[in-house]
This record gives C-alpha cells, structure tokens and sequence, in this order.
C-alpha cells in the first residue's frame, strides 16, 4: 500500500525519515529537561566545533601552514626547505644521468 493510499503526503514520510540536525535535537533534550533558552545557546556554542579541511600537493606547504611548522618544530620550517631542495637536487641528478 502507498503513503496516498494511507492519506499521508510522501513528500512528508520522506522529511520525517531525515535524522534531526544534533544541535536540534540537543536543543529539543534541554528544553525537555528545562533548561533555559539562554543557556541552552551557551551550552550548543560551546559542545559544537567546526572542522575545516585542507589540501595541498607538492613537496611544500603553502606559507601559512609552513609559518606554524617554524613554531611547532625547531627550524621546522627551514628543515621542510631543505628536505624539498634536496629532494629536488636529487630528482634533477637521476635526469641527468639518463
């Protein structure tokens, strides 16, 4: 039996088949429990995160992320430069050879 047969709208089974986005359903578990709207904000801003995703191909990293390896590491970034450079070095000798 189909959903017209039943009386119901399709288009409505299929939004209701959807899983609620989580600070929805967050929300709708905080408001159940009574807690204020105020701090239900504070507590979805605080327990939901952004990620942000980034690619690169070639043997170095844009500026910017080559600018945090100097932080993180020890001439991190310098040491990334050489091991390009010598990667290179490398790759132009086995040309020459052939």
């Amino acid at each position: 039996m189909n959903s017209k047969e039943e009386g119901k709208d399709p288009e409505s089974d299929s939004k209701s088949d959807k899983k609620p986005a989580l600070p929805d359903k967050i929300k709708q578990q905080l408001e159940e429990k009574g807690v204020q709207p105020e701090e239900i904000e504070k507590i979805i801003e605080e327990y939901v995160t952004l990620t942000i995703e980034q690619h690169f191909s070639g043997p170095l990293p844009p500026p910017h992320i080559l600018a945090q390896y100097k932080n993180l590491i020890d001439n991190g970034a310098e040491r990334i430069m050489v091991m390009a450079e010598t990667q290179l070095s490398s790759r132009l000798d086995m040309t020459d050879r052939i």
